[in-house]
């Protein structure tokens, strides 16, 4: 699709809230302010409103693997989404899920992201919601993020226990907004925009590692 959209001199641009929300470089520089980062955890779970459908014996759309359904692409690209934009390509990747019963789809699973210096876990579920933040620990304090999918209500804890908010959680009519912003502002820059090549060097780059989430994960195909 990029391909394409090259030949044909036009954008393609996907549609995530975390890569076009303006809150995105304060939490980036905030790592700095942790020290040395040696661990974090990225969470998605969210029951889905599909689910009691799914329970009642009927097939919803996002529990159909065939359909590109399931827990890791509706849920899960949104934790790869950030780990990558935080801490870049991983060296090693290594995964695990649990199907649906006559496998129809993923209902959850696990992903460890391993760097150099670090061990990036990813967590995600549809037949569940979750309850805590996700968490990135430092020697010199921790950032706790409400929501991976929106960076809703970011707080950087000292080592201390001090805390400071550094975002809030934004409406989704915003959220939308930042998409629809960062979309126009690549069409009218062309296809060679810098933005719009970091947007699309990290979709790539986020389709590869899903891809061997994907493969590491028993129970996909491969």
């Amino acid at each position: 699709l990029y391909a394409l959209a090259d030949r044909e001199k036009r954008v393609y641009c996907e549609a995530i809230m975390a890569l076009h929300n303006p809150d995105l470089p304060l939490v980036q520089s905030a790592l700095r302010r942790l020290g040395k980062i040696r661990s974090a955890s990225l969470d998605f779970s969210q029951l889905s409103s599909k689910y009691p459908a799914f329970l009642r014996g009927e097939r919803p759309n996002i529990f159909l693997r065939e359909l590109g359904g399931g827990c890791l692409m509706d849920l899960g690209i949104y934790n790869v989404y950030l780990a990558y934009l935080l801490f870049g390509q991983p060296d090693f990747i290594s995964a695990e899920s649990v199907f649906l019963p006559n496998r129809l789809a993923d209902a959850c699973g696990a992903a460890l992201l391993q760097y150099s210096d670090k061990i990036v876990t990813l967590t995600y579920s549809k037949p569940a919601q979750s309850r805590i933040p996700s968490q990135i620990l430092g020697d010199s304090g921790a950032l706790t993020i409400e929501s991976v999918s929106q960076l809703g209500e970011v707080i950087l804890i000292d080592s201390e226990g001090q805390r400071q908010t550094l975002c809030r959680p934004r409406t989704r009519k915003e959220l939308m907004a930042f998409e629809a912003l960062d979309f126009m502002r690549y069409t009218e820059g062309g296809y060679l925009y810098a933005p719009y090549d970091q947007a699309r060097k990290a979709a790539l780059a986020v389709s590869g590692i899903m891809e061997k989430i994907r493969h590491s994960a028993r129970g996909f195909g491969f």
